[in-house]
């Protein structure tokens, strides 16, 4: 074994040959080079630079704020680093290692899905730098992420500090009072248990508090705020929303808010006071009420007896199953029937519509459900296929696919449109927009207020 150096108490500059070395530098401030060679490199006291460069190579740093790299640029040996006592930088390359930072503050800097972290309970604030895909194990506090590449982060139980790079990163804080930082790129930011902050930064960035008082800042971008409740009210305002936590909004331009039932629970959203963007709004398959804000929202009501009102935006009303309750308020609104399979009655209901205006309103129904309607999508409905009807007789022998009866309000679709087969005997009224049968009060629709979709 050729070894270049001599371990003193001193200041030691030593490296090894292409052999096996085992070098002990003793005390001091040591820098150790292992070269080639499966070797063990230990610092001892003071703080030392230990690098195994070649091989599957263990460094102990023992005292002292060491730096350990356990292979060159780009090396793929599998080492073993404990830090000991001090504030150590840990660096175990590309190959499976086992990186102990030991008591103290350490620094792991990680590029390699088979690398393992060891850290005890209360052995200092320690921190990540990882250019991969990444979840702290146990008892690391802080994770950045570093590269150009779109990768994700995640935390652990402990109160995490979790920092994204300035691409697009998926950042999830889990338990714990995390604190989330975006930076640049299009993020998406989950507090998860815990009273979290989250940052957007730049880039147009996604946000779900989870449970806990949260604070949210949106930041530069066009950002959205996400709210996952069972069987809870949402209340949606410009500086603050309210589910499963009271959480604080800064710099949120659109919010989408789904409310999953627990035993048909009800839950229901109010955006009525947020006016800074456009919401969706998912009431699930309970009885809900959503109730949408001034922008242009997407209110879907899905199984339940729902009701929905869209506000002042252009809106679009999609009721689900169920009989439900549907107003557009002000704007230019669309009143969406789509199931994704042929026409079963079950799967639409007969909803109530309030205030629809044939001048600026319609209804949207897709060919897959509507699926005998020969209009083509992207269209209107064609004339021939629409009839408007002054009674109920007319209604029920009419040969149109949709009839509209233009005394009660009653829309309905004869699915064979044929007077053969007993005219409109063989359909369904969709949708009611005279709610009360008040005398004049349905509006005067017309082959334009349908637009076909596919």
């Amino acid at each position: 074994m050729a070894i270049i150096g001599n371990p003193t108490p001193g200041n030691d500059l030593i490296f090894g040959d292409a052999a096996n070395n085992r070098i002990d530098a003793l005390a001091g401030d040591d820098t150790v080079n292992g070269n080639g060679g499966d070797d063990s490199l230990f610092g001892g006291l003071g703080n030392d630079q230990l690098l195994g460069a070649v091989g599957n190579d263990t460094l102990l740093g023992g005292d002292g704020n060491d730096l350990l790299v356990g292979d060159n640029s780009g090396g793929t040996g599998n080492d073993s680093l404990n830090g000991g006592a001090g504030d150590d930088v840990l660096n175990g390359g590309l190959g499976a290692d086992t990186l102990a930072g030991g008591p103290g503050s350490d620094t792991y800097s990680v590029g390699s899905l088979n690398a393992t972290l060891i850290e005890q309970a209360n052995e200092g604030n320690d921190i990540v730098n990882a250019s991969i895909n990444f979840t702290l194990p146990n008892n690391i506090e802080r994770l950045t992420l570093v590269g150009t590449a779109n990768i994700n982060g995640t935390g652990n139980a402990l109160g995490n500090s979790i920092l994204g790079n300035a691409a697009n990163n998926l950042l999830n804080g889990l338990a714990g009072d995390d604190t989330i930082n975006g930076l640049d790129g299009n993020d998406t930011l989950n507090g998860g248990d815990g009273i979290d902050i989250l940052n957007g930064g730049n880039g147009n960035d996604i946000f779900n508090g989870g449970a806990g008082n949260d604070v949210i800042n949106g930041g530069a971008g066009i950002d959205r705020i996400r709210v996952n409740a069972v069987g809870s009210n949402i209340v949606l305002t410009n500086t603050s929303v309210t589910g499963e936590g009271v959480d604080s909004l800064n710099g949120i331009e659109n919010a989408e808010l789904f409310v999953f039932q627990s035993n048909n629970i009800p839950g229901n959203i109010d955006a009525s006071a947020f006016t800074l963007g456009s919401v969706t709004l998912d009431g699930g398959t309970g009885n809900n009420v959503l109730t949408g804000g001034s922008g242009n929202d997407f209110l879907d009501g899905e199984g339940g007896i729902d009701t929905l009102t869209g506000g002042s935006g252009d809106d679009t009303l999609n009721s689900g199953s169920g009989n439900d309750f549907l107003s557009g308020g002000a704007g230019a609104d669309r009143f969406l029937y789509e199931t994704g399979r042929a026409y079963v009655f079950s799967d639409l209901g007969v909803d109530t519509i309030a205030s629809f205006s044939a001048s600026s309103d319609k209804f949207v129904l897709s060919k897959k459900t509507f699926d005998t309607l020969i209009t083509a999508a992207g269209g209107t409905l064609l004339s021939s296929e629409f009839e408007v009807v002054d009674s109920f007789f007319e209604q029920f022998t009419s040969n149109a696919k949709i009839t509209y009866n233009r005394v009660t309000g009653d829309l309905s679709f004869n699915r064979n449109g044929s007077i053969l087969v007993g005219g409109d005997a063989e359909g369904n009224i969709i949708a009611d927009l005279n709610p009360g049968n008040v005398a004049g009060g349905a509006p005067l629709l017309s082959a334009s207020n349908i637009l076909i979709v596919a």
